[in-house]
């Protein structure tokens, strides 16, 4: 079997996945990881839990995470059956 036959049959068996929604997803995890992850990074390398410059970054990208799963669920969401 060649390269592209093992290409092509991976990629036919994850399309199921790779969708708007979970890329979408992926991505608001992603942001509320990276600012929980950066914040306690930094205020342990520099012993400053209450910096106003670490939450003026910490902040914004923790809240567009938590806009973008409210995004999804809103928009992709189950919607009732009526």
């Amino acid at each position: 079997m060649s390269d592209n036959n093992k290409i092509s049959e991976t990629l036919m068996r994850t399309a199921g996945y790779v969708t708007v929604p979970n890329i979408l997803r992926f991505i608001g995890l992603a942001l509320i990881i990276i600012a929980a992850g950066f914040y306690i990074g930094w205020s342990i390398i520099y012993g400053t839990w209450t910096d106003i410059g670490l939450y003026s970054f910490v902040a914004p990208v923790f809240v567009f995470g938590i806009l973008t799963l409210m995004y999804v669920q809103e928009k992709f969401g189950q919607k009732p059956q009526n």
